[in-house]
């Protein structure tokens, strides 16, 4: 049985951030120790993009979700263009998504991220 260095758990790799020196900074990380990385979606577009680095490197995977900052702005297209994503072989969570009071006092929007919440469980 071959042991695993680091299992990166919670990675945002599609970030813009990255994007001068993506390719670069994944292909380095199997030689420093990195034996995967679980890439995770806040939105329909960061899925996607998480989906497309799981599918290019082979200890890339993906989590697909909806952040619950997120949550105001989704609409059933968005639910709809996730459905393809969780059937992906590389996609191993339904992530980033919970509830995140931290910033959100209003109930309202308290109550609209626990729908969003469990729209994505189910």
């Amino acid at each position: 049985m071959s042991l695993c260095g680091i299992f990166d758990t919670h990675a945002h790799y599609d970030d813009a951030a990255f994007n001068e020196d993506r390719d670069t900074l994944l292909q380095t990380l199997p030689q420093k120790g990195v034996c995967a990385v679980l890439d995770c979606g806040t939105n329909v577009a960061s899925s996607r993009s998480a989906v497309a680095l799981a599918q290019t490197y082979d200890y890339v995977y993906a989590a697909v979700g909806i952040h619950p900052e997120d949550a105001a702005n989704v609409t059933d297209d968005d639910f709809n263009a996730l459905l393809p994503l969780y059937r992906e072989e590389k996609v191993v969570a339904v992530g980033e998504i919970g509830l995140d009071y931290h910033w959100e006092k209003d109930s309202e929007r308290r109550l609209l991220q626990q729908k969003i919440f469990i729209a994505q469980l189910d």
